[in-house]
């Protein structure tokens, strides 16, 4: 485990708080075979029960395997929630999610991350400890997303709420989902920058260049970027024939030196990224350095839809409150390549978004993403929606064999077979089983972490 912050976060109950984490639990995994959409071939989940107890049955099986973890839990504020905890207090709250993110953090790679959406009530709160279950270095950004829909009281009005993002371990932790590519020049105009002399290999392309010998690069007047060569520049066949030794305020003088040592390879990059190519574009003959990024995590995300709009499409637009929207969900998981580790966990499922929000990126980029959703099966407090769907398990389960369906219809009516798994298995947590789970290892308390 991390290191913590050296002032010690205490509150009532805390102390108690390992010997639940410890404690055995009477229970198993009984299959649905009824409610689950081709069981015998997929490789998705849904599992109904108390997510702390299937949280400790996952980890015989999948401690250390899961690559992202999102979780959108009951806030603070006093309302009625998915679960049946009231929180009266933030001691309560606490209480409530201490045990879970500490079986969190033991069920995900190393190089794994957790999302926590949460709003004003504990994000403070939350921090704290996050801070002591993944260590404070681990802390990756905290995320502000534009709410849908305002809140308003008698004094202010709440436009935003927030995603917490912290790694199981930050040196492991990278952004790799989305690539793009950046090209920057190779000096710059800093007259406090030194101006080594870097040579140029034979074999560096020339764009927009007529071959021949340059004696001399093209000046710009009072730029402080211009490039002395020391050696004439030939160029046949679009490419430097002779190496050419030349004078700049140099961007990135290392990263250049090592591209040209890697003949040309991609090389990773000082800073950031993997330098593709390096070439010269005009006469002037400063170095244009290509380099391959990825997407980073934004700290501000203001394009959010309500989630609600996605499960009108659905048929089930009044079955719970403010469910997250499928956009929001692609965005985060985007961030990630997931070849070989492509387990994402949600074990507060609520209406299934992130499952949805699974088959919908895997639909889009041929990804092979696989989800586990944890959701308890708690009574739907609407009477009219309870007739049809009695529990939020039942909208979650009903929402991911629509959308299944969907899915598969497309793909018929455009003659199309892929290799997408648009099913899932249904498991309950049966209390009846004899087998004992206890909390082992992960059970430990910090101190001897």
């Amino acid at each position: 485990m991390g290191k913590s912050k050296d002032i010690y976060f205490s509150w009532a109950g805390k102390d108690n708080l390992y010997n639940i984490i410890q404690s055995p639990i009477s229970g198993i995994l009984k299959p649905d075979i009824k409610k689950s959409v081709d069981f015998d071939k997929t490789e998705n989940m849904v599992i109904v029960g108390d997510n702390l107890d299937v949280m400790k049955i996952l980890l015989e099986s999948y401690s250390g395997k899961i690559k992202m973890i999102y979780i959108d839990p009951p806030y603070n504020t006093g309302k009625n929630f998915v679960y049946r905890d009231r929180f009266k207090s933030h001691s309560d709250w606490l209480n409530f999610m201490y045990p879970r993110l500490y079986l969190a953090r033991n069920l995900l790679r190393d190089d794994g991350v957790i999302f926590v959406s949460i709003d004003d009530n504990e994000v403070h709160h939350l921090r704290m400890i996050m801070d002591e279950i993944f260590g404070e270095e681990n802390f990756v950004i905290t995320i502000t997303v534009n709410r849908p829909s305002e809140i308003a009281s008698d004094n202010v009005v709440s436009k935003s709420e927030y995603i917490i993002v912290y790694a199981k371990n930050i040196q492991d932790f990278k952004v790799d989902g989305v690539e793009k590519y950046t090209i920057s020049r190779g000096t710059v105009g800093n007259p406090k920058q030194t101006m080594p002399i870097i040579e140029f290999p034979i074999g560096i392309k020339c764009y927009n260049l007529q071959d021949g010998i340059y004696k001399e690069t093209r000046k710009v007047s009072g730029s402080r970027e211009n490039v002395e060569n020391l050696d004439p520049i030939i160029i046949e066949n679009g490419k430097l024939a002779k190496p050419v030794r030349l004078k700049a305020r140099w961007r990135s003088s290392n990263d250049m030196r090592e591209f040209f040592k890697n003949n040309f390879r991609p090389t990773l990059a000082k800073i950031s990224g993997i330098i593709e190519e390096i070439y010269f574009e005009n006469d002037r003959f400063i170095p244009q350095i290509k380099k391959r990024t990825y997407k980073k995590i934004s700290s501000l995300l203001l394009s959010n839809k309500k989630g609600s709009e996605d499960l009108k499409k659905l048929g089930l637009y009044e079955s719970i409150e403010f469910p997250k929207s499928i956009a929001l969900l692609k965005e985060i998981i985007s961030y990630f390549k997931f070849n070989d580790a492509n387990l994402i966990l949600d074990f507060f499922a609520g209406s299934g978004t992130t499952g949805h929000a699974v088959w919908d990126l895997n639909k889009e980029d041929g990804g092979n993403r696989k989800f586990i959703l944890v959701q308890l099966d708690e009574e739907v407090q609407d009477e009219e929606i309870k007739k049809e769907f009695p529990t939020v398990a039942d909208i979650c389960i009903e929402r991911l064999r629509r959308v299944s369906d969907r899915y598969k219809r497309e793909e018929e009516g455009l003659l199309i077979k892929s290799n997408l798994d648009l099913g899932f298995k249904v498991f309950r947590l049966d209390k009846s089983g004899f087998n004992q789970t206890n909390g082992g290892d992960y059970g430990k308390k910090k101190e001897d972490c």
